[in-house]
This record gives structure tokens, C-alpha cells and sequence, in this order.
């Protein structure tokens, strides 16, 4: 757009009529263009109905010491600048304890004295523990089974565990 406007603007026409043009307001303003002034006088003040006033004759009970009591002995109202947007969320309730807790249990493997039942090598934590099949090792851990390669852990529900040989495996059993 400004391509188009600007050999308007340099333009020599556009020139002789802007000058030409302020020369006559320069002579109209001289010869203050053959107008009257306003005329100015004092008007007449309109003589209507009188104005009704508000009624203001209660206004002196608003302020006095009577009407301000009630007021201030309210405190624990809500007021339109009360709000409970800042006061941080409560606590959140603690967990409940566990009822389970982990364990590792390493099968170490297992001997056999003669008539005796199987007994099985477990380390427990840091603790070493023998323990003949069918017994409890921990609590609601029985020792279902031991051979060369693996043990066998049952509980009363009838739950498995498998637990390799030399191998850390965390079982989770009852507090």
C-alpha cells in the first residue's frame, strides 16, 4: 500500500492544493470568517417543582454509639472477605500398618540321617536355620518338600513357593 500512496504524496498537484488550501484558512482566519460572536447574557433559573430530598433524617441513628453494638459483638460471622481458600489441606490419614512383611529366604540345601525325616538348610535374613520337611519355618511357612535343585514352602491357604537353590528369594509372609 505504501508503493501506491507514495508518488501520490510526491506529487506536485498535491502540493499547490495543500498550499494553496492553508492560505485560505490563513485569510478566512483573518478576516475571522465573516461570522457574529455568540451572544452571552445571564438566562432566568427555571422556577419548577422543588426537588424532593431523600430522606435523611435517620441517618444520625446509623452512626451513634446504640447501632454500632450489635455490630461489633457478631465476630464470628462470616464476612464477604472470609475465605478458607488459604488454609492448608488437612493432613492425610497415616497408612495403616502392614500387615505382611518381606523376607529373604536362601535354600542351602538339604540332609538325610538314617530314619530321620529330611531336614532342609535355609538362611533366613542372616540367620542359618534346619528345619525337618513338614514343619514351620516362618510364620505360616511350612517346608512342603526339599530335593537337590529346589524347596518347596506351602502356607495354610494352600499357596506355593518355589525356591531355587543358592538363589536370595523375598517371600512375603505375615506379622
Amino acid at each position: 500500500m505504501l508503493g501506491m500512496l507514495h508518488p501520490v504524496l510526491k506529487s506536485r498537484w498535491l502540493a499547490m492544493v495543500v498550499h494553496g488550501g492553508l492560505w485560505l484558512l490563513l485569510l478566512l482566519g483573518l478576516t475571522s470568517f465573516h461570522g457574529t460572536s455568540p451572544y452571552y447574557h445571564d438566562t432566568d433559573v427555571f422556577r419548577g417543582q422543588p426537588q424532593v430530598l431523600p430522606p435523611v433524617t435517620h441517618l444520625g441513628e446509623l452512626y451513634s454509639p446504640q447501632a454500632m453494638v450489635p455490630r461489633i459483638t457478631k465476630t464470628n460471622v462470616n464476612s464477604p472477605f472470609y475465605t478458607r481458600y488459604f488454609v492448608p489441606a488437612p493432613a492425610p490419614a497415616p497408612p495403616p500398618p502392614p500387615t505382611t512383611r518381606k523376607i529373604e529366604i536362601t535354600y542351602l540345601g538339604f540332609f538325610k540321617a538314617e530314619g530321620a525325616p529330611k531336614k532342609s538348610m535355609v538362611r533366613i535374613i542372616d540367620t542359618f536355620v534346619i528345619t525337618p520337611v513338614g514343619a514351620l519355618l516362618v510364620t505360616n511357612l511350612f517346608v512342603a518338600n526339599a530335593t537337590m535343585q529346589s524347596l518347596t514352602l506351602t502356607n495354610h491357604a494352600g499357596l506355593t513357593n518355589l525356591l531355587p537353590m543358592n538363589v536370595k528369594t523375598t517371600v512375603e509372609v505375615p506379622l
